[in-house]
């Protein structure tokens, strides 16, 4: 098993601590999944977490997950970044 190498936190250098393992991987060749999609959809709409749950009818931490999962299988590291690379591929 090969582990990813976490970047030691060094701003002069450029590195910054990898916030999380799959972070750290980059973007994954996984499928964004139908509820994952539907996320990034409301993610286009500009909606926050929590309006984005009361929409899809599921709970907010639920909608954190798929974003997180959405956020590793893309390689982004923001909301903001993950809507870029929605609106890249429209």
């Amino acid at each position: 098993m090969v582990f990813p190498k976490l970047v030691t936190a060094n701003p002069s250098a450029g590195n910054t601590p990898a916030t999380s393992w799959k972070q750290a991987m980059g973007p994954t060749t996984e499928p964004i999944t139908p509820s994952e999609s539907k996320v990034l959809e409301q993610l286009l709409l500009g909606s926050s977490n929590k309006t984005i749950a009361a929409a899809l009818l599921l709970s907010r931490r639920t909608v954190e997950s798929h974003m997180a999962n959405l956020l590793a299988k893309t390689g982004c590291q923001s909301r903001t970044q993950l809507l870029l690379w929605a609106l890249a591929r429209r």
